[in-house]
């Protein structure tokens, strides 16, 4: 079993090594939260999610206590990424308050994804 990212976004950048074939399923938030705290106890999880309000969601949401950790990150063949994604296109530059991203979450703006290299 690989590693298991959890970001708030996915990019082809993320892929170590071409060419490679990925499978994207979205998931119900608590399929999302089940995801992150059976990685957090099969140490397979590495959080690359750098923003205060994204990370006290996720804690919020699925009762954890991550810290914000800004990496960026290479994913291989066998490593899964959850990812907690904004359904909308925000202004350029524009940082959410816990207030604000919450309130999306409210909203259904935000989704959940498992991506699977």
């Amino acid at each position: 079993m690989g590693k298991v990212f959890l970001t708030n976004a996915f990019s082809l950048n993320m892929i170590n090594e071409f060419p490679a074939r990925i499978i994207v399923d979205k998931l119900y938030e608590l399929e999302f939260c089940y995801g992150i705290t059976d990685s957090i106890e099969n140490k397979e999880l590495v959080n690359a999610i750098g923003h205060d309000s994204t990370i006290n969601l996720i804690n919020t949401l699925c009762d954890t206590q991550l810290q914000k950790n800004r990496i960026e990150i290479k994913m291989e063949k066998g490593d899964r990424a959850l990812v907690i994604m904004i359904a909308e296109r925000l202004p350029e530059g524009k940082v959410l308050s816990e207030e604000e991203i919450t309130n999306m979450f409210k909203e259904h703006k935000i989704s959940f994804y498992e991506v699977i290299l």
